[in-house]
C-alpha cells in the first residue's frame, strides 16, 4: 500500500470499532502516527494491538470527547506522544432522539445538537492553539441525512448538517494557514450501532434500492477520508463528501417508510430504537444517514 502518511500523526476519534478504527487502521497502513481515541478503552485498546500487530504506529488515550477538557488533552498527547500533529479525524456522534419530531423531547433534541457539533470545534480549536502543522488536514463525518429527508432522525440529520456549515466555515477561516477541513457524509453503513436502520429485512431492502447494490462498509469511508486528508485532495476544502453507494440518486426515504405517515405510530424496528435517555453512538459515522 502507498505510504501517503509517512512521517504525519494523526488523531482519530471513535475508533475503538466501526468507521473510526477502520480509519486509524487505513492511515497506520499508509504510514501515518495514530493516537486513537475512544470511551471504551478495553475495545480501544484491542483494536490498537490488532493494528499495532501488523506494523502500525498508534498509541491509545481513551476519554469522551463530549466533556470539558478532553479534546484539549488528546492534542497534548498527540504532540508530546509524537513530537508533531498534521490530521484530525472526528467520527463520534450520538443520537438522543429516534422518532417523529412531533415527539421529540427538548433534552433529548438539544443534547444530539451539541454533542454533535462543539466536539469537532473543540478538537480544531485545540490542534490550532497547540501547534497543528501548516498544510494539516481535519475529516469529519458527517451523513447523507444532512441534506436530505431521514425519517425519525431529525435531530441527528440537523445536527450534522450544522456540522456541514462548521466544516465551510472553520475551511474559510483556516485556509490562509494552510490547513484544509472536509467531511464525508456517508450513506447507510454495516456498523454495529447503525443497525438499528438495516436489522433483519431492512438490509436486502436497502440493498435493492442501491445503484451499486450493497450497503456500504467502514473501508469504504475510511478510504473517502484518507484520501481528503492526503495530498491528493490538496486543492480540496470546505467540501461535503457523500459515499452513498448511490443511494440518492434514487431518493432518500428509507425502504420500509417511503409513503409512510411519519407521525402515525410505528413498530419497533428489528433491532429497536434507542432507549429513551441513552446516547445512541453512532461512530458508524453517521452510518445513521
Amino acid at each position: 500500500m502507498r505510504s501517503r502518511f509517512a512521517g504525519r500523526v494523526a488523531v482519530v476519534t471513535g475508533a475503538s470499532k466501526g468507521i473510526g478504527a477502520a480509519i486509524a487502521r487505513r492511515l497506520a497502513d499508509e504510514g501515518g502516527s495514530v493516537l486513537m481515541n475512544a470511551r471504551d478503552a478495553e475495545n480501544l485498546q484491542r483494536t490498537a494491538a490488532g493494528i499495532a500487530k501488523t506494523g502500525g504506529r498508534v498509541h491509545c488515550v481513551p476519554g469522551n470527547i463530549t466533556r470539558p477538557g478532553t479534546c484539549e488533552q488528546l492534542i497534548a498527547a498527540a504532540l508530546e506522544h509524537y513530537g508533531r500533529l498534521d490530521h484530525v479525524v472526528n467520527t463520534v456522534a450520538v443520537n438522543l432522539a429516534y422518532g417523529p419530531l412531533l415527539a421529540a423531547e427538548r433534552d433529548m433534541f438539544m443534547g444530539t445538537m451539541e454533542r454533535n457539533t462543539w466536539p469537532s470545534v473543540d478538537l480544531v480549536q485545540q490542534a490550532v492553539a497547540q501547534g497543528m502543522a501548516e498544510g494539516g488536514s481535519v475529516a469529519v463525518i458527517s451523513t447523507i441525512g444532512s441534506h436530505s429527508l431521514a425519517p425519525y432522525l431529525a435531530a441527528y440529520s440537523a445536527s450534522k448538517a450544522a456540522l456541514d456549515l462548521i466544516v465551510r466555515h472553520l475551511a474559510r477561516e483556516l485556509g490562509p494557514r494552510n490547513i484544509r477541513v472536509n467531511a464525508v457524509a456517508p450513506g447507510l453503513v454495516t456498523t454495529d450501532m447503525s443497525q438499528i436502520l438495516w436489522a433483519g429485512e431492512r438490509k436486502q431492502a436497502e440493498e435493492q434500492l442501491l445503484p451499486l447494490g450493497r450497503l456500504g462498509r467502514p473501508s469504504d469511508i475510511a478510504a473517502a477520508v484518507t484520501w481528503l486528508l492526503s495530498d491528493d485532495a490538496c486543492w480540496l476544502t470546505g467540501q461535503i463528501i457523500d459515499v452513498d453507494g448511490g443511494r440518492l440518486l434514487v431518493g432518500d426515504e428509507p425502504a420500509d417508510l417511503i409513503g409512510a405517515d411519519l407521525a402515525a405510530p410505528q413498530p419497533k424496528p428489528d433491532a429497536g430504537p434507542p432507549s429513551p435517555g441513552r446516547a445512541q453512538h453512532y461512530t458508524s459515522a453517521g452510518g445513521t444517514r
